[in-house]
């Protein structure tokens, strides 16, 4: 899945320098590698944002902002399920401590598997990946991105305005 995503970031970057159809074919050829990403099954949730993204800024590229904000807005609702699921694992992770404290390994051990059920085993991927302030940063300047190809100024400036104000906290969509 990442040999897909970076050949379709490769293919955008290319994309970015042509013109015309030689562009959109460069583009088309990209969303078709990061298709078989999105569209197959056993992806992380880390490799599912990162496909997004890449989706995003080759949308921008083909100039359809409007089904990149579409995948801006998936990025996010995974980002919010990410935080939501993180939130779940702490705890029980927390009542699985006190459960081992005890010596209660029984319960312990249900409660890992609690865990498990939320995401996967060994750690492989229990749907808390998050993209962290760097990354919310670049979905807001995307959607900025997107407002501008739209031509909806006062969005666009809204974003801005906010993404220079880091000082806030975490960043949310405007919409």
């Amino acid at each position: 899945e990442k040999v897909l995503i970076d050949c379709a970031m490769l293919l955008g970057a290319r994309a970015k320098k042509q013109n015309g159809s030689l562009k959109v074919e460069t583009c088309q050829q990209a969303l078709a590698e990061l298709s078989k990403v999105l569209f197959g099954n056993g992806g992380t949730q880390s490799t599912t944002l990162q496909a997004l993204f890449t989706k995003v800024e080759i949308l921008l590229t083909l100039g359809e902002p409007k089904e990149a904000i579409t995948a801006l807005e998936r990025i996010m609702e995974i980002d919010t399920e990410g935080l939501k699921n993180k939130k779940r694992v702490e705890q029980y992770l927390d009542e699985m401590k006190k459960a081992m404290d005890i010596g209660n390994d029984d319960e312990a051990e249900r409660i890992l598997h609690v865990i498990e059920s939320i995401g996967g085993q060994d750690g492989e991927d229990l749907k808390i990946a998050r993209m962290g302030e760097e990354g919310q940063v670049d979905v807001q300047l995307k959607f900025a991105e997107a407002l501008q190809q739209l031509q909806d100024w006062e969005g666009a400036k809204e974003i801005y305005k906010k993404v220079l104000d880091l000082g806030s906290g975490l960043l949310v969509p405007l919409f």
